[in-house]
């Protein structure tokens, strides 16, 4: 567990009491590191802080989305340490007599002794806010103008930490939603034949995605801090469709492929021959039973600082920043495809 650390060296007289308790758990030949009471603190939901509770998330989003994004750490956390009464007496205990005013803890103390006071003492947690050692200077700088303690009654949120910018684009990715590849359709809708191009275009279904003005779906998900002081917009464009075949035996017509798949027109498609070349298909070269023709759509993912909690401006922003392939997983279909062979007679 990380804990806010003091040097001890640096601090007044007053101080040298306190600073062995504020380093991080484990640290050889330190004293107990600052944590809950044996004991105490919370053990329902409403005692917990997670990091997802201190962000607003609005655009493409569900909490119960979780895709695979590594979460870079903010500087500082807040952590449950007790309810109104066991987090009270904490506090008090921690402080001593003579409580200090260094990161407001001389108030915490007259807080915790006028809650204590309530008849009965009024519901809420305490929670603590320790300070990851491995953060930089600045987040760690930021993070230690804020009280150690913090006292919210129910539905309420501690005072809002420093998080940075690429742990708000995480959160957002990791919490977008995107749509699945609904069905993957053919032209022959049947069965195709040997040498005759067959044209692929798909359908989404599942989650919802925002269209731009070519067509082009994407999702984007916004994540703000509670005081509207930082705001990380993230866009997940839909690449063209790519195919494959399922069989080595075929030739794939995937430079032309639409953001949908095929753009021929019916028309266009009832009127192509064999062995035509299409801007999105496949031209089997062998009968089979059915090969697995799989159609696929890959994600360009960008980034940019915003502000406000709406969804962030229409793609293609000014500020607008890449991300590295393979932040999102590709959305697959595949279509099982009978292939006859066209036959023939000589006129004889």
């Amino acid at each position: 567990m990380i804990r806010r650390l003091l040097n001890a060296a640096g601090l007044a007289a007053g101080l040298l009491g306190l600073a062995g308790l504020l380093v991080p758990a484990g640290t050889a030949g330190a004293s107990p590191a600052l944590g809950p009471p044996p004991g105490t603190g919370c053990g329902h939901s409403s005692c917990t802080v997670s990091l997802e509770d201190l962000v607003k998330f609005s655009g493409n989003w569900s909490p119960h989305a979780h895709n695979p994004v590594d979460i870079p750490p903010p500087p500082c956390l807040w952590e449950p340490i007790g309810n109104t009464v066991t987090g009270s007496k904490f506090v008090i205990s921690f402080a001593g007599p003579d409580p200090i005013s260094l990161f407001d803890i001389d108030k915490s103390v007259a807080q915790a002794r006028r809650l204590l006071a309530g008849t009965p003492p009024p519901p809420g947690t305490w929670f603590e806010l320790p300070v990851n050692p491995k953060a930089s200077p600045a987040g760690q700088a930021e993070c230690l103008k804020l009280p150690l303690f913090a006292w919210v009654p129910p539905g309420q949120l501690p005072p809002t930490v420093p998080i940075p910018p690429a742990t708000l684009r995480a959160l957002a990715l990791a919490h977008m939603t995107v749509p699945r590849i609904g069905s993957v359709l053919v032209n022959p809708a049947g069965r195709s034949y040997t040498n005759l191009p067959t044209f692929v275009d798909v359908t989404l279904a599942g989650a919802a995605t925002e269209v731009t003005g070519q067509g082009q779906h994407y999702s984007t998900v916004t994540a703000s801090l509670p005081d509207g002081s930082l705001s990380v917009t993230v866009w997940a464009m839909a690449q063209p469709v790519s195919l494959s075949a399922g069989t080595p035996d075929a030739t794939v017509y995937g430079d032309g492929c639409g953001f949908m798949g095929s753009k021929a027109s019916p028309g266009q498609m009832a009127h192509t021959g064999a062995n035509q070349a299409i801007d999105c298909g496949v031209t089997y070269r062998h009968p089979g039973t059915g090969y697995a023709l799989t159609a696929q759509i890959r994600w360009r993912v960008f980034w940019a600082i915003t502000t406000g909690d709406g969804p962030g401006p229409l793609p293609p922003a000014a500020n607008m920043r890449p991300l590295p392939n393979g932040n999102l997983d590709p959305i697959t279909g595949t279509r099982v495809v009978p292939v006859a062979e066209i036959q023939s007679t000589d006129g004889g």
